[in-house]
């Protein structure tokens, strides 16, 4: 029976260790993560990820935060219309990561349906536009502003 298909939302705080790595080396952190969930036989040995396994769809950095968004045996996810309503809808399962006394501590809650994470997904394939995939990196960090010069969408809610 294959796995339900789950979206794990990766926060880790910018006081944490794993801080830089996870804007820099991101695929490093989904590895930790996947390894600390016991999805061991998901992990890459080059750290790449994407396969309907385990894809990664997006880092997005924060002043404070860098989130990381993977989606875990979602066989249905489809490039071409991941920005419409109604799609990508998946249960959203956060991994938080923060800093220990010497090491990073990861704490999980279990799998909810998380509207937001799943519309800035979508929101996230509609600013990147046709052309490109995932995974998408996107940085508001120390007063940046991401531009978008090709979105799939001209008119936004």
């Amino acid at each position: 029976m294959p796995e339900p298909p789950i979206r794990i939302l990766i926060i880790v705080k910018k006081s944490a260790l794993a801080w830089r790595e996870a804007w820099e080396e991101p695929q490093k952190i989904i590895t930790q993560v996947l390894r600390h969930l016991k999805y061991d036989k998901l992990v890459s040995p080059d750290d790449v990820y994407n396969s309907p396994d385990c894809r990664f769809i997006a880092v997005e950095r924060w002043d404070s935060h860098t989130f990381i968004a993977c989606d875990l045996f979602n066989v249905n996810y489809n490039l071409l219309d991941a920005h419409l309503d109604g799609k990508n809808e998946l249960p959203i399962m956060v991994v938080r990561i923060s800093q220990g006394d010497h090491s990073n501590i990861i704490k999980t809650k279990e799998p909810q349906a998380i509207s937001q994470v799943n519309d800035q997904i979508r929101h996230i394939h509609d600013m990147h536009g046709w052309n490109n995939g995932p995974p998408f990196k996107i940085d508001h960090a120390n007063g940046a502003h991401p531009v978008y010069f090709s979105p799939r969408s001209v008119v936004y809610k």
